[in-house]
């Protein structure tokens, strides 16, 4: 079925094509198509529909001479490729597609599931995301249907279909993008009733009878249990506080029900003939869904929307580098899509956030690259007139013409037609690993214990960034495998409470006796999947590799003494690192020791109950070691101790970069240096080098000036 010129129309009632049932699909057994491509994919997402044709030619034009190489289109137009029930507009899309593939570009294709059309979504106010209050959602406002309604999901399916029939073998598209930041949707609850099914439904497969969901959420605190599913509200407004335990399960479903619906679009386009791989656009929110073990997880190769401050903030950048990580080591990709980023100001009726400049913008641009992208998109292209967001930047002003910044983006589009080849064949160099995954992110959100915890797990990234150390990030799936750790020199597990250790224990003891270093932070094994407390003791399944058991937590609160007597840790014998603030608020445990286990850093408090105890112990397993800490390093302090572990095997930098600046090596024996500060600061490397992109030689002590970016060799 296909749909050549503007104006040709494709019924529903086409035979053969949209009989099944609203909730199946001919494909179960969807296969991950393997990503791959020939050159670095630069672009943006453009909105043709908003064009006359003269001005569609004008743009690709522009683009085809400024060297870009991709572009999103169609994630948010299913109203206008199904304009009336049945009639299916593609012309106008084929006519764009064609112009594309004339001129060398590449398209990635969205399935639009975001934002149903009017004449489904206004006349069937039935299908709208429902508010606890009782209103439905605006139908003209983004993610407005409720993706669990049997009629939202059949009017979608024969969409999908017959959209994926119609352009599975267009020359131009390599690619197709499910729904759109589907994750902003994890923040907020839908009260639909085919939603509240889809949530009875899941505690049902879930706790298998109400007696063990009682027991597993520990409801007879309060006098709380239940006795049918039915009963079970999801997470609402409350007088006096509400069920934690229940916001965590109300998570993972939201999790398995976004899974559920996106292997339902995967295999909606396979049925329809779709064979190119399939992506979506994950945001930056610590509860991110991406990272689910391959098994259940439908996208072939993980994509990230990425919106920088224009003002210096560090600790966005060690967020963003973090995510970076997440998605570059998806499905074992080692390679990762941005598939939205800034290209000039944020804003929506207003201008918000400034423009950057010419070398912040080359910093933003070229820094996913280092990190293992393989495709920068920006949003936008051509720029909205009306909509939601009139002022938000893009390359082409409102009436088509190039923005300033255009040409900076074609200098980039330069840079990436030069260097595309070596960084799409190499990827990052790491010798560590951090675990993290949904589960232990989603228990720290709900149980976060102190204040300022949700920013343990960027530190641990940033640690290794800041000393030239590249690093992974694992899911407890693939680490349970000690194939899949063994070639790291550092594990660090980090603020992974719901952790199921038993499962891990030999994978991790074979990876320490190897010789790797196992680093264990605090909020590990405190609770269950389900958010209750262990009654055994925290991370009381992790003692036969730290020696160490803590029974209960502390938080310091004795304020600071005149003479300046601080609360402080301080490291011994070997490592006598410089001595340290607590940080996460004075957040510690209390340690229990078993003779195998030494400590190496003790409390020095004002606290009596905490002062000379264990604040890091080290055990010795075979050739390596476990490293457990009672607390955490205030003012990004873990680094030191990644420098400890790591300064025989940095062969890059001399010393740690400031908080600001990351280091970034490559499977080439490249390293990329990115200052994302508005200041300079010096460095000393091992040996001088060269740096790729500049083609200057730069010598071992050297001045990183404001938002420059390095690609030593």
């Amino acid at each position: 079925m296909s749909a050549g010129a503007a104006g040709i129309i494709i019924s529903a009632n086409t035979p053969g094509l949209l009989n099944a049932a609203p909730w199946t699909s001919q494909v179960h057994d969807t296969f991950h198509a393997k990503f791959s491509t020939d050159v670095f994919l630069y672009g943006a997402s453009v909105y043709p529909e908003l064009q006359t044709k003269a001005e569609q030619i004008k743009m690709l034009d522009l683009f085809q001479k400024g060297g870009f190489t991709v572009l999103r289109v169609g994630e948010s137009s299913w109203g206008n490729l199904e304009t009336a029930p049945g009639k299916f507009n593609f012309g106008w899309l084929r006519e764009f597609l064609d112009e594309m593939h004339k001129r060398g570009i590449r398209a990635i294709l969205g399935t639009c599931s975001y934002t149903p059309p009017q004449w489904l979504a206004a006349k069937h106010p039935e299908i709208l995301w429902k508010y606890p209050e009782g209103d439905h959602a605006n139908p003209m406002g983004r993610h407005a249907a409720s993706r669990n309604h049997p009629l939202f999901r059949a009017e979608l399916k024969k969409f999908i279909l017959a959209y994926g029939g119609t352009f599975k073998n267009h020359p131009a598209v390599i690619g197709w993008q499910l729904d759109n930041e589907i994750e902003w949707n994890i923040l907020r609850v839908d009260y639909n009733p085919a939603h509240q099914k889809a949530w009875t439904d899941w505690l049902k497969k879930t706790y298998g009878s109400i007696d063990e969901l009682n027991r597993r959420l520990d409801l007879k605190a309060w006098g709380l249990q239940t006795d049918a599913f039915e009963y079970v509200p999801q997470p609402s407004k409350s007088n006096d506080g509400g069920l934690p335990a229940l916001y965590l399960a109300n998570l993972h479903f939201e999790r398995d029900n976004i899974m559920d619906y996106f292997r339902w679009q995967k295999a909606l386009l396979r049925e329809s003939g779709v064979k190119q791989w399939i992506t979506t656009d994950y945001v930056m929110i610590t509860d991110t869904i991406a990272d689910q073990p391959q098994s259940t997880n439908p996208i072939d190769i993980s994509g990230l929307n990425q919106y920088q401050p224009t003002e210096d903030n560090p600790e966005y950048w060690a967020s963003q580098a973090m995510f970076n990580n997440i998605h570059r080591c998806i499905n074992d990709n080692g390679r990762f899509l941005v598939m939205e980023t800034r290209i000039g100001p944020t804003g929506n009726t207003k201008i918000e956030n400034p423009a950057p400049s010419r070398r912040q913008f080359f910093m933003w641009i070229v820094e996913p690259a280092a990190f293992g992208a393989n495709c920068v998109m920006h949003w936008s292209g051509n720029r909205y007139v009306g909509g939601h967001w009139p002022h938000w930047g893009g390359m082409l002003d409102w009436s088509g013409h190039p923005e300033p910044d255009f040409e900076w983006a074609t200098e980039i589009a330069a840079f990436y037609k030069k260097w595309g080849a070596n960084l799409i064949s190499n990827t990052v160099m790491a010798k560590a690993a951090v675990l993290t995954d949904f589960d232990q992110r989603a228990a720290l959100k709900t149980y976060p214990h102190t204040a300022g915890s949700n920013k343990l797990l960027a530190e641990a990234f940033d640690a290794f960034h800041r000393n030239g150390i590249g690093v992974d990030a694992i899911n407890s799936s693939r680490a349970g495998s000690y194939e899949n750790i063994k070639n790291y020199q550092v594990l660090v597990i980090a603020a992974a409470p719901c952790l199921d250790a038993d499962k891990l224990n030999p994978a991790l003891r074979q990876f320490v006796a190897g010789g790797g270093v196992l680093i264990i932070t605090p909020y590990t094994g405190y609770q269950t999947w389900d958010g209750v407390f262990l009654k055994t003791g925290f991370a009381s399944d992790l003692s036969g590799l730290t020696g160490t058991l803590t029974r209960t937590l502390r938080l310091i609160g004795q304020p600071d003494d005149k003479n300046g007597q601080r609360n402080m840790v301080v490291w011994e014998g070997d490592y006598a690192l410089n001595t340290c603030e607590i940080g996460m608020n004075g957040f510690t445990e209390i340690l229990e020791l078993e003779p195998e286990a030494s400590v190496i850093a003790h409390f020095s408090t004002r606290e009596e109950v905490m002062n000379k105890k264990p604040a890091a112990t080290l055990k010795k397993i075979g050739k390596g070691s476990v490293i457990k800490l009672a607390f955490w390093p205030a003012q990004n302090d873990f680094t030191q101790l990644v420098q400890h572990i790591t300064r025989k095997e940095n062969p890059y930098l001399k010393g740690i970069l400031p908080a600001g600046v990351q280091a970034v090596p490559r499977t080439d024996n490249s390293f990329f240096i990115i200052n994302t500060l508005n200041q300079s600061t010096h460095i000393s490397l091992v040996k001088s080098m060269t740096d790729r992109i500049s083609g200057t030689a730069r010598n071992v002590d050297l001045s990183l000036e404001p938002y420059e970016i390095l690609w030593l060799a």
